[in-house]
């Protein structure tokens, strides 16, 4: 009953994401480690999945196939770091909607950014960055949104 339960909350949670209604908990997972993004203190890293609330997110629609990605703590968002280049950290800073807090998710699984269509989210060394679609295909850039039930 459980699994019909996940497998039905995913799939709100991926209608929701496509006409941009979603206001649920997620986890944002990678699919080479299973691991998932957290936040302590600023940045965002990945972890072991817990039920921290560092490891809550919220996809708020910004515009049509962008999302803000919310943090469980109220007025926090995603942010890449000092602007949209590569290398920046990704952390969490209060919203403000500009285009380096937001995001969209690639038919491939990665995560774009919104202020540049050719830089995605990549894991390197634990941490959250940017780094070009291009010539990464060996590095931790293919995530899941998963529902937290």
């Amino acid at each position: 009953m459980a699994s019909n339960f996940s497998s039905y909350l995913f799939f709100l949670v991926v209608i929701a994401i496509l006409t941009c209604l979603t206001e649920a908990q997620v986890r944002i997972k990678s699919k080479k480690t299973g691991l998932v993004f957290q936040y302590n203190g600023t940045n965002v890293e990945v972890a072991e999945p817990n039920d921290s609330e560092g490891q809550k997110w919220i996809l708020e629609c910004s515009q049509k196939g962008h999302f803000i990605i919310n943090s469980n703590k109220q007025g926090l968002a995603m942010d890449i770091k000092k602007g949209c280049k590569i290398g920046q950290s990704v952390m969490v800073y209060d919203k403000h909607s500009r285009q380096n807090q937001q995001f969209f998710i690639n038919s491939d699984a990665t995560i774009g950014t919104a202020c540049d269509a050719n830089l995605i989210l990549l894991v390197k060394d634990r941490n959250v960055e940017v780094a070009p679609r291009d010539n990464y295909f060996d590095f931790d850039i293919h995530f899941e949104i998963e529902p937290i039930e």
